[in-house]
């Protein structure tokens, strides 16, 4: 994956496989981020064609520092990807982690074709919209 920022300062998120992914942590290394006060994943988001589905995935851990669990949400359960930007919301109590308090990564992957690029101007964790 190729991993951009344009001028207008998106991020650009370019794979040439559909294993390809990225990451962003939410907590410093070996330490647990507590979202329990959050509600949501706010993201800004268009595609190159429109129609670019993937998965989104928030990682938790039982012990701080310690093995990730993965927690899966498919994007299209939520929104269609467009060339336009749109901010979508998806409900953190969707991805089933059973313990808010101890939050350590977001990412994205699990793309469904071989190829294609998204645009990203902005993702948060959100207490409501």
């Amino acid at each position: 994956m190729s991993i951009n920022t344009v001028s207008t300062g998106e991020l650009q998120l370019k794979w040439n496989q559909s294993s390809d992914y990225w990451y962003s942590s939410i907590a410093a290394s070996g330490m647990c981020a507590d979202i329990s006060l959050y509600s949501y994943i706010a993201l800004t988001i268009k595609g190159a064609t429109g129609g670019e589905e993937f998965q989104i995935c928030l990682q938790d851990t039982p012990i701080c520092g310690g093995t990730k669990n993965f927690h899966y949400v498919p994007a299209s359960t939520y929104f269609t990807v467009t060339t336009s930007y749109q901010t979508c919301y998806i409900p953190l109590i969707d991805f089933s982690i059973p313990d808010l308090t101890k939050g350590k990564a977001i990412a994205i992957e699990g793309f469904s074709t071989q190829s294609g690029t998204i645009y990203i101007s902005e993702l948060k964790i959100v207490v409501n919209f």
